[in-house]
């Protein structure tokens, strides 16, 4: 499996539909995942990443939840996804998670920003 593929499946498996920054479209349903990438390769320090979960809602519950299964799929020590030539490892960045509030002024739809550090072990 490629990279892209490889984080794009990462991005996905949180139980919402995630997309790429500039391929979110204005019809897309409530709650998802909004992800930016960038690739590197073993000689390359961590690139940091943001991505964003976006949802409607009255409360942050949602959000606290989502934070909190994104940082347990993570784990202490990083999670590891095995691409050609070699693996990534995708580790918390520092803020992790931080609540975001009315976005385009709608105060119900609600946005966790997360940092993550991503190590690219490949050869190319």
């Amino acid at each position: 499996m490629n990279k892209w593929l490889a984080l794009n499946q990462w991005f996905n498996s949180f139980g919402v539909k995630a997309y790429q920054e500039q391929t979110v479209s204005e019809t897309a349903v409530l709650p998802y995942i909004a992800y930016e990438l960038a690739f590197g390769d073993i000689d390359n320090s961590p690139l940091a990443l943001t991505f964003s979960y976006f949802e409607r809602s009255t409360n942050w519950q949602g959000c606290y939840n989502m934070s909190e299964t994104i940082s347990t799929d993570i784990g202490r020590w990083g999670k590891r996804l095995e691409v050609d030539g070699g693996y990534i490892i995708i580790q918390r960045g520092s803020v992790f998670s931080q609540p975001l509030d009315d976005m385009d002024g709608d105060k119900d739809i609600r946005r966790m920003v997360f940092n993550i550090d991503v190590f690219f072990f490949t050869s190319n």
